[in-house]
């Protein structure tokens, strides 16, 4: 199977992520953070040695890039993955009375790891809230199996013991 199908809900506030067909990252308990990678989806496929511009704004991809950011501390590189996504369905619900969304995303098991490269924090203009502008360039493709895939409290996805691949 080329493609990964993920159904979950989130908080807006990046409080509980319920997942329904993939682990919540709290019952994630056999791999260590530094084990776990960040995905991020794009409609397009990176491709290493490709530069791509990202606008961010949504809490969740903020907070990823900030979990990205403190724990290159560790892992002496800012990076995260990257996979194209085929189709995706986000809608707005209600958890536990406050604003969450539905998410349902198929997106390909082969993806690329991501260098933050460039990041430049701003406010976006009528609302005045928090935003990045990243840069990234593609390294090295890894391949996820199904299994590997868990969510985020925040609602973004994670892979864990990601496999790289020629």
């Amino acid at each position: 199977k080329e493609t990964i199908r993920a159904r979950w809900t989130f908080s807006v506030n990046g409080n509980d992520a319920e997942s329904k067909n993939c682990r919540t990252n709290e019952e994630e308990s056999r791999t260590s953070d530094s084990d776990q990678v960040p995905l991020f989806t794009l409609k397009t496929p990176l491709e290493p040695g490709r530069v791509r511009n990202l606008n961010l704004f949504e809490p969740r991809w903020l907070k990823m890039i900030d979990d990205v950011c403190s724990s290159h501390r560790v892992t002496k590189s800012k990076t995260f993955g990257c996979v194209a996504c085929t189709n995706k369905f986000y809608s707005a619900v209600q958890i536990d009375g406050a604003e969450g969304r539905y998410a349902d995303v198929v997106f390909e098991r082969r993806g690329v790891m991501a260098e933050l490269t460039n990041l430049a924090e701003g406010k976006r203009p009528v609302s005045g809230d928090r935003k990045l502008s990243a840069r990234i360039e593609g390294r090295e493709p890894f391949v996820v199996d199904e299994d590997q895939i868990s969510i985020s409290k925040e609602g973004y996805l994670i892979a864990s013991d990601v496999c790289c691949i020629d």
